[in-house]
């Protein structure tokens, strides 16, 4: 009687250890890179230690900057294909808002919305 019951509670913990086991594998396990083939990536304790801004690190303030994307005459689109021919040339001067540039870049492009082909005018300060 006494090794039936020590079988059954050696099975019983044995049990308990798999599925501990298991609950601890399914909280460390993360979905990531081909998790939509099955895959997993396996978070461990040095991923947590490395992760944010290194102790004594000072936070930096960043200048925020608005850019005016170039739309399409047409339709008024921003979305386009890749640049294509692209001439730069240095010849500095300044835009009709008081700005100065060094270079000047015509890119072609086409707007994906409606097709119609275009030539972009940037004008950029290239600091040495």
């Amino acid at each position: 009687m006494k090794d039936e019951r020590q079988r059954v509670a050696e099975a019983i913990s044995k049990y308990l250890g798999v599925a501990e086991m298991a609950k601890r594998k399914a909280e460390t396990e993360t979905p990531g890179v081909g998790a939509e083939f099955g895959g997993s990536v396996r978070r461990t304790d040095t991923d947590e230690e490395r992760r944010g801004r290194p102790a004594g690190a000072k936070s930096v303030t960043r200048d925020v900057v608005h850019v005016a994307l170039p739309t399409c005459k047409k339709c008024g689109s921003t979305e386009r294909d890749a640049y294509r021919l692209v001439v730069e040339r240095a010849a500095p001067g300044v835009t009709r808002e008081g700005l100065e540039y060094t270079h000047v870049c015509h890119r072609r492009t086409r707007c994906q919305a409606c097709g119609q082909h275009r030539v972009e005018i940037h004008y950029e300060r290239r600091v040495a």
